[in-house]
Parts: structure tokens; C-alpha cells; sequence
């Protein structure tokens, strides 16, 4: 398998477990991506005095930004996903 088909192989599992048939999010997808960009600091700043601690936490960003590049999901959003959830 070459490189770029394995690349296109994750990228299409992370769309199809999120998307519908629309090619949109889910609504219970909104939901634990709202729920990851809290837990991960997704649209903040990690910045800690304590370098174990700034790393643990650049980690969990790092996950939650590699799954929204797969989705291609419109980062302007992201901010949205949070907020949808909590209006309805």
C-alpha cells in the first residue's frame, strides 16, 4: 500500500464515522467534538509554567487537531459547536 492511500484510507474512516450521508457532521458528532475541543484545549492556549504539564495538555490538542484535519472540518466552526449545543 503506498503512502498516500494509507493517508486516504484514515482520512476516509474519520469521515465516515463522523459524517452523514450529506457529507455534514452528525449531531452526536458536534456533540463529542465540542465535548474534545474543551477537554483538549482545542482553540486555546496551552501555555503552562510547568513544562509536564504543558506537554500533557499539547498532546491532547494535537489528537483532536489530527481528527479535524481528517474531517476537513471548516475550522471558523469549530468555535460554533460548543455554542450549537448549548443554545438547543
Amino acid at each position: 500500500m503506498r503512502i498516500r492511500d494509507f493517508i486516504r484510507n484514515k482520512e476516509w474512516a474519520w469521515r465516515h464515522i463522523l459524517n452523514g450521508d450529506n457529507g455534514e457532521l452528525h449531531e452526536a458528532s458536534k456533540v463529542a467534538l465540542a465535548d474534545l475541543r474543551v477537554f483538549c484545549n482545542g482553540t486555546k492556549s496551552n501555555f503552562n509554567t510547568d513544562a509536564l504539564e504543558m506537554a500533557r495538555m499539547e498532546g491532547r490538542r494535537e489528537v483532536f487537531m489530527r481528527i479535524m484535519n481528517f474531517v476537513n472540518y471548516d475550522y471558523s466552526k469549530i468555535y460554533d459547536l460548543e455554542e450549537d449545543i448549548v443554545d438547543e
